[in-house]
């Protein structure tokens, strides 16, 4: 890749990242800029995107000249990757593998991808619907991916990761009385389940009629109520699903154990089925957690004193000053998706 040199009358960059969805860059520069003719659409500029990661390449998407100004927004290098078509031969195949060997099998006859690298912790085995008329390209394979596995991605540059979860879980308290003061303050459980069930359809041979037949409830982490239960389609688990009218407490000790190892791997445990969303944009508060990263998880004191978990999922970084001007936490509606568990 050829580069030009540096845009030195920036007036102003932001970069904003959110978790599996937007990455983007704002910026603007003054009209007598040097580098001013090669800033257009589909050409490409290099922005810091937070304290922590190297400058990142965007494609420029949306140009606007005015006031002695050129603004421009851009979509990070990894939008150049999903436009890519997967692997095809003309027919749809249920396909279980690990998520590496699901990319391997869709990118096996394309020449761009080989720009980008793929790799991922998650080495659990799932089954993903791939070909002519299922993730057509590879930004809905990689979409379909996040769901079937419950992963998280993480780019740098042409590297792409996918992994279990991004962040970690920092020791840092924002609190009512002292760092944040108004801040709109959402609680919902709507979507937060706390047990599993497998289910299947099975054909009972001998009498010749079709039953669906369900495990007993998982529970995911341990001392939950049971309020609210997720059924998970184990269809594709169960293969050549016959059995004789005396196999039902096999069929259901395999529909349990199938639920077990579901939610061993795509979930952590529910520690609160509350969320707060806020946005914190007080700049010394953002400068006092310059150590925060999107997808980490710290604490949240409210108003009662209580304290509540919460995921940052969206952060906007000040590129020129290299600070955050924006973190949000918890504005995500939770996914089964997603952990099935509370952030």
């Amino acid at each position: 890749m050829k580069y030009l040199g540096r845009l030195t009358k920036c007036k102003s960059c932001k970069v904003s990242s959110q978790i599996n969805d937007s990455y983007e860059v704002s910026a603007s520069f003054a009209i007598n800029d040097d580098l001013i003719n090669e800033i257009q659409n589909q050409s490409f500029l290099m922005a810091k995107p937070n304290p922590f990661d190297s400058p990142q390449l965007f494609e420029i998407y949306n140009y606007v000249e005015e006031n002695n100004a050129v603004t421009v927004k851009g979509r990070h290098i990894k939008h150049c990757a999903y436009n890519n078509m997967v692997y095809s031969d003309y027919q749809s195949k249920s396909v279980s593998d690990t998520p590496q060997g699901h990319w391997d099998y869709c990118t096996q006859d394309l020449s761009y991808d080989n720009f980008f690298s793929f790799s991922s912790s998650i080495i659990f085995k799932k089954s993903m619907e791939i070909g002519y008329s299922k993730a057509d390209t590879l930004g809905k394979f990689l979409e379909e991916m996040a769901q079937a596995f419950g992963g998280e991605f993480y780019y740098d540059n042409f590297n792409i990761s996918f992994l279990q979860r991004l962040g970690s879980k920092k020791n840092y308290v924002l609190r009512w009385n002292r760092n944040i003061t108004d801040p709109k303050l959402t609680l919902t459980a709507d979507a937060v389940y706390s047990h599993v069930v497998a289910y299947g359809n099975f054909t009972v041979k001998d009498f010749g009629y079709s039953t669906q037949i369900c495990s007993t409830p998982v529970s995911i982490g341990s001392g939950q109520k049971l309020y609210k239960i997720y059924m998970y389609d184990a269809t594709n688990e169960l293969g050549n699903a016959e059995i004789d009218h005396d196999q039902f407490p096999s069929a259901k000790a395999t529909l349990h154990s199938i639920a077990r190892h579901y939610a061993e791997n795509a979930g952590v445990a529910i520690q609160t089925s509350e969320s707060p969303n806020l946005t914190v944009n007080y700049s010394p508060i953002l400068d006092e957690m310059k150590e925060i990263a999107l997808g980490d998880t710290i604490n949240v004191a409210l108003k009662s004193g209580r304290m509540v978990e919460a995921k940052i999922t969206k952060t906007e970084f000040d590129s020129l000053a290299e600070r955050w001007t924006a973190i949000e936490l918890g504005k995500e509606k939770i996914k089964l998706c997603d952990y099935i568990a509370g952030r």
